[in-house]
């Protein structure tokens, strides 16, 4: 796993992150972001998205997810859109 940072793409806005990440052979894109599912169209790239919903970006609120987010995402299809959390 990689972070925004590590690949360089800071600050690269939503649709673009998207394709960056499908042109760099991801399957799926990790966010925090609420708005993400609302603001782009996943059907036109082969990668899924996984929204982890917690009352913040903290890793202590993250890391409770982990389970569900790592099933959803083995299942995931193309082109999907996930949410893990409250």
């Amino acid at each position: 796993m990689r972070t925004v940072q590590t690949e360089g793409w800071a600050g690269i806005e939503h649709g673009e992150l998207l394709q960056s990440a499908a042109d760099a052979g991801y399957d799926a894109l990790v966010t925090v972001d609420a708005g993400f599912e609302c603001q782009q169209n996943l059907a036109r790239l082969p990668l899924s998205v996984l929204l982890l919903r917690a009352r913040s970006n903290r890793l202590e609120d993250l890391e409770p997810l982990n389970p569900e987010a790592l099933n959803q995402l083995r299942d995931a299809a193309p082109c999907t859109f996930l949410k893990v959390g409250a």
